[in-house]
């Protein structure tokens, strides 16, 4: 249930204050906010793949290091990477219209 809520309340906490500025620069800023939802869920999809890959298959992780400061800081990165990949194709892709 929160990951429902949560997620879609990110997206549009993230997008919302970008589309006020994008919509007067750009044609077919109605699209940003999707591309911020799309963002935030391959980030963390890609995150609980990657992180449970390298728990078993690497053993980087042991199961009880769950919530620890390694697996957030790979989360991390993984999810700001994924993010910003999705949403600069986007922007890119807007602004060249």
């Amino acid at each position: 249930m929160a990951a429902v809520i949560g997620i879609p309340l990110v997206a549009v906490e993230l997008s919302g204050p970008q589309w006020l500025i994008l919509r007067r620069h750009a044609e077919g800023s109605a699209w940003w906010p999707l591309a911020n939802l799309g963002g935030v869920i391959i980030g963390i999809g890609a995150s609980a793949i990657i992180v449970r890959w390298a728990m078993v298959a690497l053993g980087w992780f042991a199961p009880i290091e769950f919530p620890s400061a390694k697996v957030w800081s790979l989360a991390g990165l993984i999810v700001g990477t994924s993010y910003a990949l999705v949403t600069g194709l986007a922007l890119t892709r807007l602004r060249r219209r």
